[in-house]
């Protein structure tokens, strides 16, 4: 159970980072111990100082424009992400068999963060719309699930199918990366099929290439040919430069 722990615990700190600015500085502490703990040859975590995590997560925080402060340390402890003594904090050992998992998914996830922070915004479905779509390109499937149900469950008018096509479609590539070959492809089909019937451009996202760049990847999942790439969700020619924040959500340039 504790990939499954490990996996929300992530999820959440990714969410309520895009939720507010002000913890993503929790992201990069928890980042620079993934990373320290990833070089274990033992199957243990490497413990860091208090001061060299926080000057390390320093480091992976600029250019987000935040600093990591000893609260987040702090806070990730009582998460049970992280756990430590007076002197020392490293990633729980519960997680050594996912250290590698971690430090990729929070790679990813500053990524995503530092792509949010370009594309600053005030709000709005289609801004909410072009998050899901960051956190997909920046290979977070199993958040843009979480984030693309929130819009779903939400939803009652013509984006519905929509929100529950990105939804499965984020959960395919999820599948894909943790070898669940049926889910995968089960998941791929629905998701494809919600997404048939809406427009070439909607919502500011360029549809009609999504769907050709699932084809490709339904091909493969089938036994075709692997594409070169994950596809991506890409905004549309004329919404290029618009914002992409949530409600509530205030990037500082």
């Amino acid at each position: 159970m504790s990939y499954v722990e490990l996996k929300h615990l992530l999820a959440d700190l990714a969410l309520d980072a895009i939720g507010d600015p002000a913890r993503v500085s929790r992201v990069a502490v928890a980042a620079a111990c993934a990373r320290e703990a990833s070089r274990g040859s033992d199957g243990s975590a490497p413990a860091l100082t208090r001061g060299e995590c926080l000057t390390r997560a320093a480091v992976l925080a600029a250019p987000l424009g935040s600093r990591p402060e000893p609260r987040d340390i702090g806070h990730l402890e009582r998460a049970g992400l992280l756990e430590g003594d007076v002197d020392v904090v490293r990633l729980a050992a519960r997680f050594a068999p996912y250290y590698e998992y971690a430090e990729r998914q929070l790679s990813r996830l500053l990524d995503a963060l530092a792509a949010l922070r370009r594309e600053a915004g005030s709000g709005g479905t289609e801004q909410a719309v072009r998050v899901a779509a960051i956190l997909f390109n920046a290979g977070l499937f199993f958040e843009c699930h979480e984030w693309t149900e929130a819009l779903w469950k939400k939803e009652t008018g013509a984006s519905r199918e929509l929100f529950h096509g990105l939804v499965q479609v984020a959960a395919a590539f999820y599948h894909h990366e943790k070898g669940n070959h049926h889910g995968r492809r089960a998941l791929l089909a629905r998701g494809r099929g919600r997404l048939a019937s809406y427009p070439a451009t909607y919502l500011g996202l360029e549809l009609e290439r999504f769907r050709k760049e699932l084809a490709a990847w339904a091909e493969h999942f089938d036994g075709g040919p692997r594409p070169a790439a994950f596809p991506r969700l890409t905004s549309a020619p004329n919404t290029k430069g618009s914002s992409a924040g949530v409600t509530g959500l205030r990037w500082r340039g």
